[in-house]
């Protein structure tokens, strides 16, 4: 290890850092003593970074896995309809992140045990050599919940196990969840709506306050969560088939664009709101809007096409 390892540290020595070999700068962290998690993300190239230091590293090979969870059928009791127009919505999802690199994983209709076991085995995976993580669920939902096949979960779990201390291998690299579900029962009329009639739906569920949205993260970064809609609302699909969310989210990231994932999601929330609903038959049903909701912990950008990225592996 070179001399001044330690003064390069802390005295700002980034520049003759970076020049180091990963090697002298791993016995440097040893050294120092700094945390596991720490030397784990400077081993994967995700750490101590002055050159694009303000991008993603999206060059390590692979670009990642993508796991889509599907659910159309669900359990009896639970009383919800058969979601139609999902194979079309999966079709165009698995070519989108296949076009984008990933390795995709499709699951239909599991249970909340199997689903949290898939999503534990994903997170004790190797991604040292990966990019970065998408996980899309297409399926019934309501206020802070989900629902797989025999029941409702909190949402968090879905990212909960890919935080900095249970999956080290993605410290550093973003975490991408999509989710097309409906997230409460109110729906969006836009700016012609009625006074009269907004209250109707208000008060069909006074237990909704629309302004106690949990948080999504405390402490955890490089994170990011794109919802069909705004917290409260439902979600629509075209002709009651394909989903106005996913179409329009597979259209941008499939565009050979130079634009960073938060503008190409901008033009999604954009895009999707200019869209209405025409329902013939039932008038309640006309003129309803909707607009996606994205949250996030990034701390770089991240631009898909990387010109160095290499998908040969």
């Amino acid at each position: 290890m070179p001399k001044s390892g330690p003064i390069a540290l802390s005295r700002g020595g980034a520049v003759q850092w970076q020049h180091w070999r990963k090697e002298q700068q791993v016995q440097c962290v040893q050294k120092m003593g700094f945390p596991k998690v720490l030397l784990r993300a400077l081993q994967n190239d995700v750490c101590f970074s002055v050159r694009d230091s303000h991008k993603y590293k999206m060059n390590n090979g692979h670009r990642g896995k993508a796991l889509i969870f599907v659910h159309t059928d669900y359990e009896p009791a639970l009383q919800l309809k058969r979601r139609r127009g999902s194979k079309t919505d999966v079709g165009r999802l698995q070519r989108c992140f296949s076009n984008l690199g990933f390795k995709v994983k499709t699951y239909n209709n599991l249970n909340i045990n199997v689903l949290k076991h898939v999503l534990h085995e994903t997170s004790q995976e190797d991604h040292s050599n990966r990019d970065c993580l998408a996980v899309t669920v297409l399926t019934h939902g309501e206020e802070g919940r989900l629902y797989a096949q025999n029941g409702s979960y909190p949402q968090e779990l879905l990212w909960s196990p890919f935080t900095a201390d249970r999956c080290p291998t993605l410290v550093g690299k973003p975490k991408l969840f999509f989710i097309q579900a409906c997230r409460g029962p109110f729906m969006d009329s836009g700016v012609q709506m009625p006074v009269e009639k907004s209250k109707v739906f208000r008060e069909a569920n006074d237990n909704v306050d629309l302004g106690d949205e949990p948080s999504l993260f405390e402490v955890e970064t490089d994170f990011l969560v794109a919802f069909a809609t705004v917290y409260g609302y439902v979600s629509w699909k075209r002709e009651g088939k394909i989903s106005w969310f996913i179409e329009i989210l597979c259209e941008e990231l499939s565009e050979e664009r130079s634009d960073h994932l938060l503008t190409i999601l901008t033009d999604v929330q954009r895009r999707v709101a200019d869209f209405s609903t025409t329902n013939p038959d039932d008038e309640e049903l006309r003129d309803k809007k909707q607009i996606p909701c994205v949250t996030h912990r990034l701390k770089k950008l991240l631009y898909f096409n990387d010109s160095n990225y290499n998908n040969s592996n």
